[in-house]
């Protein structure tokens, strides 16, 4: 296929080998609740969702640390994925934000956290719905857990094969969650997504590359790769 765009038909339904994987996924899942505790700052810690200035998400997970403490604040993140870009012919690793503008934070004391944020001189606002801080669903923590770890925030690049005129994903956190490809841009090794996050539809981007012909998952960073 020579189209530097592959298109996902979002109501074409998953074939056996699809819902295959997402069934492994589910089951990966359920082994990886026992490590959870640890990835997500204790057992009755909960992730919640700061709204910032695009492009200060570092900056200001730097001022939580800072001014909220260690006793409130178990971690402060903003999610990147990996990819691939190609320069001057060479393909070359980079991370984007998964999320522009918002960030993560790791805390058992919601109320007091939003208290502590008025000492805090970046623009920070934590999402509610209603009276309720919104907080990441289990899946959600579940899904960034099982491919990062505290200290490192990344989301691995994920993998696809061309099969005719379809994309199968081979690896990655995008194995078994095609239904989320809205569409892929071959060139820039990136997937545009649309899910249900923070309580909201959100769009976004991540990474997956796709090779030109079937291959192993080891072999996939070979020659194919267009």
């Amino acid at each position: 296929m020579e189209a530097d765009t592959v298109e996902f038909a979002g109501s074409r339904v998953p074939d056996a080998r699809e819902r295959a994987s997402a069934r492994n996924r589910a089951r990966d899942y359920a082994h990886e609740e026992r490590a959870q505790a640890a990835c997500i700052g204790g057992a009755r810690a909960k992730w919640y969702v700061i709204q910032v200035v695009s492009g200060r998400e570092r900056k200001v997970c730097e001022l939580l640390r800072a001014k909220i403490g260690e006793d409130v604040l178990k971690e402060c993140f903003s999610p990147a994925y990996a990819t691939q870009r190609k320069v001057k012919g060479e393909w070359q690793e980079c991370q984007t934000l998964l999320f522009p503008g918002y960030v993560i934070v790791v805390t058992r004391d919601a109320t007091e956290l939003k208290a502590r944020l008025g000492g805090v001189t970046e623009f920070t606002r934590l999402l509610s719905l209603g009276e309720r801080f919104t907080s990441l669903t289990k899946a959600e923590r579940a899904w960034i857990c099982a491919y990062t770890q505290q200290g490192e925030r990344v989301m691995p690049m994920s993998m696809a094969v061309m099969e005719g005129d379809q994309v199968r994903v081979v690896q990655g956190p995008l194995l078994g969650q095609e239904a989320l490809i809205d569409h892929v841009d071959r060139r820039r090794s990136t997937a545009y997504i649309e899910f249900e996050m923070f309580g909201r539809r959100i769009k976004t981007k991540i990474g997956l590359g796709v090779v030109a012909k079937k291959s192993q998952p080891d072999d996939v960073w070979g020659d194919n790769q267009v």
